[in-house]
């Protein structure tokens, strides 16, 4: 058996790692990829920005969990709201068998069936789980020594356009990593008996969505273009090092693990501006009404349809508020501008404390850079501060079918009687209702191209609508990059600023490198596929009910017999 670092890159894109370390930038990565057996972690396209650490961290596909996405709706007040995580067993719920220490794992839960050390929350990108550790108190030890993460209080502070923002938060970012980097190794060093060693490197995620232009795009000609590039350039320097560390001290059976289970791409080849404009378009088209105004697109298409990008004043989230000024929007900009204040004066010691540190520690100056206080979400359950979707949920008891919030596609429910509040679909008319939201959406047009902007389209709850159990949309609507949406009927609707220059691609990979594991590519695997092997690696049996299958070879294991270490003895 192989004791086991497991060190996952949260939406770190295998294509980005491999261009730099190409220009010789991540030598450590590279050494270790020579070494390793190398597979493409896929997930499913639908729910693929929200399910695939889930699948990963609980070992199980999304219907299996009967988990698709963080966003839940409540029918009987027409609202949505952000979800904790599944109430499922980690795959890592090995008893006390096998020691098992993790770092800022997302999407789980603590469980009584891990022996060793849990801490959560720390600074993980959207834990879906409060701060706390098992034992209760390794988290107090652990913020004596390091304290808070120096990054979280920036990462909804700015947007992308805004260069001064985004040096002084990816250097932040670089900063946290190191510090991850010494957290890790000291829980190693406390509990010196530990079989598996798991964190997230969670800093990569929110960089990625605010960066990618860097690596080119329709946005890479836009004024921090450059900053972006050497923002994320930095922060994988940072990994690379905590990688290179780790290989240091990490004990000679040890089979170290690199991975990531969902890439980033620029934000043109998906649908983030269109799935903000589609509940527009929907409202004009079924009840005949508005939010914002037609627009004449052709002098914009003269001007070679350039992407909107506000001054480096306004943050994205500012500037669509700004749209919305006759609409119940406008007061939520002002609980959205009063909640700031709260939080700037809550965060404002954890501001000034991180930028001093990130000073000292040689960050670039960011002196001329301010929090943009209409930056701050609410931190609450509530979508509808910040989602543009949520914006419109005053009309959805009046329209046959409205757009959910969610991340990346455009999830679309059928407002459908005896199980909406107010539903106004008969049953029997169900099949009727998507027949036409698929009609319309499939008239949308690329105000800028012509071309369509629904790529696919699937109809999640075709055989039973009112399974409770189903996710939360009826359709999920995969979408191509629009800047601005004109449909035949409803006229023309942007064009609109993108919150953010990356998005979540199902493309992940994974390097594992360790005694017996003959390097090489093994092709394409399911991410729950990973926790089985991680797993079988261990010798270890899951309580948990995992879906995956190891996928190296028997030799690489010890000669385990996989598929027995993979199922719940």
């Amino acid at each position: 058996m192989s004791r086991v670092i497991a060190i996952g890159l949260d939406a770190v894109d295998p294509t980005r790692l491999d261009e730099l370390m190409c220009a010789g930038r991540l030598p450590n990565l590279a050494r270790l990829r020579e070494r390793a057996a190398t597979v493409d972690l896929r997930a499913a396209d639908d729910f693929r920005a929200e399910s695939p650490w889930n699948e990963f961290a609980n070992g199980r596909r999304a219907a299996s969990m009967r988990y698709w996405t963080t966003v839940t709706f409540a029918p009987d007040a027409y609202d949505a709201y952000m979800r904790g995580a599944p109430d499922t067993e980690p795959f890592y719920a090995f008893g006390d068998d096998t020691t098992v220490v993790t770092l800022d794992v997302p999407k789980v839960i603590r469980s009584p069936n891990v022996y060793g050390v849990q801490v959560l929350g720390w600074g993980a990108h959207s834990p879906q789980h409060p701060l706390g550790s098992t034992p209760d108190d390794v988290l107090p030890e652990l913020l004596g020594r390091f304290g808070d993460h120096p990054g979280v209080p920036f990462e909804y502070a700015g947007g992308w356009n805004q260069p001064s923002y985004l040096a002084h938060y990816t250097s932040t970012q670089a900063v946290s990593v190191a510090r991850r980097a010494e957290i890790l190794e000291w829980l190693a060093q406390r509990t010196p008996h530990w079989d598996l060693l798991l964190t997230l490197i969670g800093e990569t995620h929110q960089v990625g969505h605010i960066t990618s232009h860097g690596f080119g795009g329709r946005f890479g000609e836009t004024r921090t273009a450059a900053v972006a590039r050497q923002g994320l350039t930095t922060v994988l320097e940072a990994v690379d090092d905590f990688v290179g560390r780790v290989c240091e001290w990490a004990p000679g059976d040890t089979t170290v693990v690199v991975f990531s289970v969902q890439g980033m791409s620029p934000t043109e080849a998906d649908g983030d501006i269109p799935a903000s404009l589609l509940p527009e378009v929907l409202l004009r088209a079924t009840i005949n009404e508005a939010r914002l105004p037609r627009t004449d697109l052709s002098g914009w298409r003269r001007r070679g349809a350039p992407p909107v990008v506000p001054s480096a004043w306004e943050s994205p989230l500012a500037w669509t508020l700004r749209q919305f000024p006759d609409q119940p929007g406008s007061s939520r900009a002002a609980g959205a501008r009063t909640y700031a204040r709260h939080v700037a004066r809550r965060y404002a010691p954890g501001l000034v404390r991180a930028s001093r540190r990130v000073r000292r520690r040689g960050a670039a100056s960011t002196a001329e850079w301010r929090p943009d206080e209409r930056a701050f979400p609410l931190h609450d359950d509530s979508m509808n501060y910040w989602h543009v979707a949520t914006w419109y949920r005053d009309a959805w008891p009046r329209m046959p079918a409205f757009v959910l919030p969610g991340y990346l596609d455009a999830h679309v429910r059928i407002n459908l009687a005896g199980r909406e509040r107010d539903g106004i679909v008969e049953r029997d008319d169900y099949a009727r209702a998507c027949d036409e939201v698929e009609r319309v959406l499939r008239a949308c047009r690329n105000g800028a191209t012509g071309e369509p902007i629904v790529r696919d389209l699937h109809r999640i709850r075709e055989s039973d609508p009112f399974d409770p159990e189903g996710p939360p949309p009826d359709l999920v609507v995969q979408l191509d990059g629009a800047d601005a949406i004109e449909h035949p009927d409803a006229g023309a609707v942007g064009p609109f600023v993108t919150a953010r220059t990356g998005t979540h691609t199902s493309n992940g990979f994974a390097y594992l490198a360790g005694p017996g594991i003959t390097p090489g590519p093994r092709g394409r695997v399911a991410v729950c596929d990973l926790s089985a092997t991680i797993t079988a690696l261990l010798g270890a049996r899951s309580v948990a009910r995992l879906d995956g299958e190891a996928f190296l070879p028997l030799d690489a294991v010890d000669a385990v017999d996989a598929s027995d270490a993979v199922r719940p003895g």
